[in-house]
């Protein structure tokens, strides 16, 4: 479960800094390349929720350790919309207006509102969900646009989420699943009705399309007797606070939660299975400092990751009185509280 590999685009992105060769138009050059930096170059990080994550800091390292030294050879330019979609198209406008020469975000509606706003200024995908059928890129192979980066598959794992909810709830019937309409997660509602009855669960859908939402939708949860809960798409951009709500309606329902991935467990949502998406903004960097070295993103394949962690939440789980049974605990990538 810990090993980390890449469908998609190994070949090219194995690739070593020093054999990259060009310099981009910009012509920046990372602080370890032993030349004089004639521009620093600027970076727009674009994200759904907070500012500060794991997530961002993982992509600042991912930077440095290819050369890109903040305040040296490259400024950050972050912003934020906490969850609030309406907030995106002034906030990619300000990058835009800076300017900036990358946008990297992780988040749907972010990837959405900068692709309508350019055509030109490349993007980078940090794990967003399904690029392709939402329309972001053409294919994974070739995206041929200015949007490439990295994918998450989570329809595709829709089935083994409701597999391990059955194996800590061994008498689960009915599941409640809870989207965000704003977040194009159709496909993973759709494999998650389509795997459950070859498991023998019935599906109730719930639909958000604001933070409001949530208590309603948990109640109506609740009435439908649902005896679980699945979380579906980034939920407003999962900023920590809205996502801490959440999770302590369904414990106060008693209904244990499944999400896509850890940041929801770490706000007290019982179980995520889904990608390491900590290592999907690492390797982001890979993808700006390409970009910035001028290679066009229209052909550079966007990666799948194949490494997959399994995070549980001893808090929430204590709470709800559940023991974890031994055939998921060693399957744990990691316990959080």
């Amino acid at each position: 479960m810990n090993r980390r590999s890449f469908l998609r685009g190994a070949a090219m992105l194995g690739a070593s800094a020093a054999g990259l060769g060009a310099l981009s138009a910009c012509d920046v050059r990372p602080a370890n390349s032993g030349a004089r930096s004639v521009k620093v170059a600027r970076v727009g990080v674009l994200a759904g929720g907070a500012i500060q994550s794991h997530n961002n800091d993982a992509f600042y390292q991912g930077m440095r350790g290819l050369g890109w030294v903040e305040r040296q050879n490259v400024t950050f330019e972050v912003r934020a919309s906490e969850g609030d979609t309406t907030k995106l198209p002034s906030l990619v406008a300000e990058l835009l207006g800076l300017p900036v020469d990358v946008i990297v975000t992780g988040n749907l509606p972010a990837a959405q509102a900068a692709q309508r706003a350019t055509r030109t200024t490349p993007i980078v995908l940090a794990g967003v969900a399904e690029p392709v059928s939402v329309g972001l890129v053409g294919s994974l192979a070739y995206p041929g646009g200015n949007v490439t980066g990295l994918a998450r598959l989570p329809a595709q794992l829709a089935a083994k989420r409701l597999e391990i909810l059955k194996e800590m709830l061994p008498g689960l019937v009915r599941v409640a699943a809870l989207w965000d309409l704003s977040a194009g997660a159709g496909l993973q509602l759709d494999e998650t009705q389509a795997a459950a009855p070859g498991l023998g669960l019935q599906i109730q859908v719930l639909t958000a399309k604001s933070l409001r939402d949530f208590e309603a939708a948990v109640a109506a949860a609740s009435r439908g007797r649902a005896e679980a809960v699945t979380l579906h798409g980034p939920l407003f951009g999962a900023p920590v606070t809205s996502t801490r709500i959440l999770a302590d309606l369904a414990v106060r329902a008693r209904l244990p939660s499944m999400a896509i991935e850890k940041q929801y467990v770490e706000s007290g949502v019982l179980v995520a299975y889904g990608e390491n998406v900590t290592e999907i903004f690492r390797r982001a960097a890979i993808y700006v400092d390409k970009i910035l070295r001028g290679v066009n993103p229209a052909g550079l394949p966007i990666e799948q990751s194949t490494d997959f962690e399994l995070v549980i939440n001893s808090t929430t789980a204590q709470a709800l009185g559940l023991t974890i049974p031994p055939s998921v605990s060693s399957r744990v990538s990691a316990w959080t509280r």
